[in-house]
């Protein structure tokens, strides 16, 4: 039952691959440990094993510090599944943005392996801070680290970048405060006129069951665009405040069904006290048609702007003249902020109320038809106040088929 339901995530007439166990993987990764790659990077320790290889902190022989992320030798079968691992690099380096993952170099390992070598990060996923405070998160936190998502997403789609994958797994809190949204290893491309410029081949896993939307369960690929990103951030935003998934279901195909042919819920009804800007914010990008999900990046970006407001009670200060607007630095200060990593950064309850006046009075409600503004660039709040230092995660216990991932 399993394995038919994940036919609804992939071409018609295509067979998945199916992956050795995870714990045979996760000894042969661990295996490597020590190793030198090319004679150029040493393998210090294993990091992670997901879906498509196993992650390590490395260090040149020049001494500067990265990740190596080295394809799972099963999949380097497949000659697709090769391609697509290569691909991720050369598709996030498309976007410039400081919320995407640089990849510095590509190779092959001694045996013919191909790896890929990405900016080292510290810090924790959102799923894995949730996962350590009771499964959810404080619902202003969540949605300043969807506005500094949405941000990264509106230039990947002004890219023409569909990530396709968008999940709180995928969503990298840092020490410094900056999310990077991972993992670029099923995005696709799409022409000016929209259609796909890329097509899957076999074994190609499509998004994770949980956060993917409706076009993409369904495996219409020509409908698989920036609206079922904008999607797959609501479901994770939704997740992350209440700690529930939009559709809970008992397995993979029970969830398909559900994206496939339900509604999701209101985020009224996982969150009653959410306040109601926050609520439309969030339902208006979860709806089974398209055409009834917020257009864009920006329109969804200003949703979640009015909603944030909502959450830390200066709804009363939008009625004060914005003339006492007291000039803070500009944008290219700010940019500068996000690009070096400063540490710190105002909350709204910090800001002059004129400053938030005059926000305010620009958060007008967007409608849900399709908007021809071009995506802004991000606005306050631009980063989140890190988390301290959190204790290692406990050792994964199980697979969730659902999560795409080992608890």
């Amino acid at each position: 039952m399993l394995l038919a339901s994940l036919q609804g995530v992939l071409p018609a007439d295509q067979e998945p691959l199916v992956l050795n166990d995870h714990d045979t993987r996760e000894s042969a990764a661990r295996a490597k440990v020590g190793a030198t790659l090319r004679e150029k990077w040493l393998l210090n320790e294993l990091i992670a094993v997901g879906g498509m290889g196993a992650v390590y902190d490395a260090t040149h022989r020049n001494g500067m510090r990265g990740a190596v992320k080295i394809l799972d030798p099963f999949l380097g079968q497949s000659l697709s599944a090769r391609r697509r691992f290569l691909r991720e690099g050369r598709l996030a380096n498309r976007v410039h943005h400081p919320g995407v993952v640089r990849v510095l170099d590509d190779d092959e390992t001694e045996d013919g392996t191909a790896y890929l070598v990405m900016e080292l990060l510290i810090g924790s996923s959102l799923e894995d801070l949730a996962m350590r405070s009771d499964g959810k998160l404080e619902a202003a936190r969540v949605i300043e680290y969807g506005l500094q998502v949405i941000d990264t997403l509106a230039e990947a789609h002004a890219s023409r970048i569909v990530h396709r994958d968008i999940k709180p797994d995928n969503l990298f809190l840092t020490n410094e405060g900056i999310v990077k949204v991972l993992d670029f290893g099923i995005a696709g491309m799409v022409a000016k006129d929209g259609s796909p410029m890329m097509t899957l081949s076999s074994g190609e896993p499509m998004g994770t069951p949980a956060f993917v939307a409706p076009e993409q369960a369904r495996g219409h690929w020509k409908l698989v665009d920036h609206q079922s990103d904008l999607y797959s951030l609501g479901a994770s935003l939704f997740t992350l405040m209440t700690g529930k998934l939009v559709h809970e279901a008992g397995s993979v195909a029970d969830m398909l069904v559900l994206a496939i042919t339900r509604n999701p819920p209101s985020l009224r009804e996982a969150m009653p006290e959410a306040p109601e800007a926050l609520v439309r914010a969030i339902d208006g990008a979860l709806r089974l048609k398209k055409s009834e999900r917020w257009a864009n990046a920006a329109a969804m970006r200003a949703a979640l702007q009015e909603g944030y407001l909502a959450l830390k009670g200066i709804e009363a200060a939008a009625s004060r003249p914005p003339e006492r607007v007291r000039r803070l630095p500009g944008k290219r200060w700010l940019a500068s902020l996000a690009i070096v990593g400063v540490a710190g950064v105002a909350l709204v309850s910090d800001i002059p109320r004129g400053l938030a006046a005059a926000a305010a009075t620009q958060l007008a409600t967007p409608s849900l038809a399709a908007s021809s503004a071009a995506p802004q660039p991000g606005t306050w709040p631009s980063r989140a106040s890190p988390d301290p230092a959190p204790s290692p995660p406990a050792k994964p216990r199980r697979y969730d088929p659902i999560y795409d991932r080992r608890y």
